[in-house]
């Protein structure tokens, strides 16, 4: 069951069925599950072909550098935690 979400002005809420997407993602649920709990990274998972994207590619080289921070890392630990 696909989630779509909408990302802007610093916040992330549940897209609508009218929101446009400058970039479109999509991985299998094991998959998203594996990267939330650290045992892969979204770089990882785009390079073996489970994480896909479509739209500005720009979006999506910077949302893979973000994956990559530790601040990334700290929030993947608080989710995962609160899980």
């Amino acid at each position: 069951l696909p989630v779509r979400v909408a990302v802007g002005g610093g916040a992330v809420r549940r897209a609508e069925a009218t929101d446009l997407a400058d970039l479109s993602l999509t991985i299998p649920w094991n998959d998203a599950l594996a990267v939330l709990d650290g045992r892969t990274t979204p770089a990882l998972a785009y390079m073996q072909g489970k994480l896909k994207g479509s739209g500005d590619m720009a979006l999506l080289l910077g949302l893979l550098r973000g994956a990559a921070t530790d601040r990334f890392r700290s929030w993947r630990a608080a989710a995962t935690a609160a899980a």
